[in-house]
C-alpha cells in the first residue's frame, strides 16, 4: 500500500517525520489480519507529486496493476452526525460493523471451543469463500503453514499435521503441479463432525 504526502509549498510546513511513520502505522491498520494469509502487504509513504510517485513505486516495484483509493478521515462527532442524517450510509455502516462483530464472535468462539483441527478446516473453507453467496473458489492462492498457524492460534508442526492429514483424506490438494491449494467441499464434513 502506499500513501503519498504532497510535498509542502512554499510558506506551509514541511511533513514532520512522525507524521511519516504515523501514515505507515495507518496504512498498516487498514489491512485486515486476514489478507496476510494470501498476500504480504508493503506499506510504503511518499513525499512529493501524486502521479510522479505513485508511477515511481509501480516501476520499481515491477507492479501488475494500480488501484487508487481515498482515504477519508472523519472525526468521531461528525461520523454521528452523518449517521443520523443520512440513512442509506447509517445502514450500510451498520450493516458492515454487525457482520465483523458477528466474525470476531465467530472467532473467539472457535479458539475457546474447537479443535485447532476444526479451525483450520474453518480458515481453509474461508478463504475459499465457502458459504458466501458467490460460488465459493476451489483453488487459493498457496498460504504459508506459519500464517495458517498464527491465524488459528497453534503451532506450524500442528498445521502441517492437519494440512498433511486433510491432504490423505482428500478434503485438500497441494503441491505437484498445483499452483496453490485446491480445497474440496468435503471439508466442511470436518467443521460439522461433533
Amino acid at each position: 500500500m502506499l500513501h503519498v504526502l504532497e510535498d509542502a509549498k512554499a510558506g506551509e510546513l514541511v511533513v514532520p517525520q512522525d507524521l511519516l511513520e504515523s501514515s505507515t502505522r495507518r496504512l498498516a491498520n487498514m489491512v485486515p489480519a486476514e489478507a496476510e494469509l494470501w498476500c504480504e502487504p508493503d506499506y510504503i509513504v511518499e513525499r512529493g507529486e501524486v502521479a510522479e510517485k505513485i508511477l515511481d513505486v509501480a516501476k520499481n516495484r515491477k507492479a501488475d496493476l494500480i488501484v487508487l483509493g481515498t482515504i477519508l478521515v472523519i472525526q468521531k462527532q461528525e461520523m454521528i452526525r452523518v449517521l443520523y442524517a443520512e440513512r442509506t450510509l447509517s445502514e450500510r455502516f451498520i450493516k458492515h460493523m454487525l457482520s465483523r462483530n458477528i466474525q470476531v464472535e465467530e472467532d473467539l468462539i472457535d479458539q475457546l471451543f474447537k479443535s485447532s483441527e476444526k479451525r483450520l478446516a474453518r480458515t481453509l473453507l474461508l478463504l475459499a469463500h465457502y458459504g458466501k453467496q458467490d460460488k465459493p473458489e476451489k483453488m487459493v492462492p498457496d498460504v504459508s503453514q506459519e500464517m495458517l498457524a498464527e491465524t488459528i492460534g497453534t503451532t506450524r508442526s500442528r498445521v502441517n499435521f492437519f494440512m498433511n492429514k486433510f491432504r490423505k483424506q482428500g478434503f485438500i490438494e497441494y503441491g505437484g503441479k498445483l499452483r496453490g491449494l485446491r480445497i474440496n467441499k468435503s471439508l466442511l464434513s470436518v467443521v460439522l463432525q461433533d
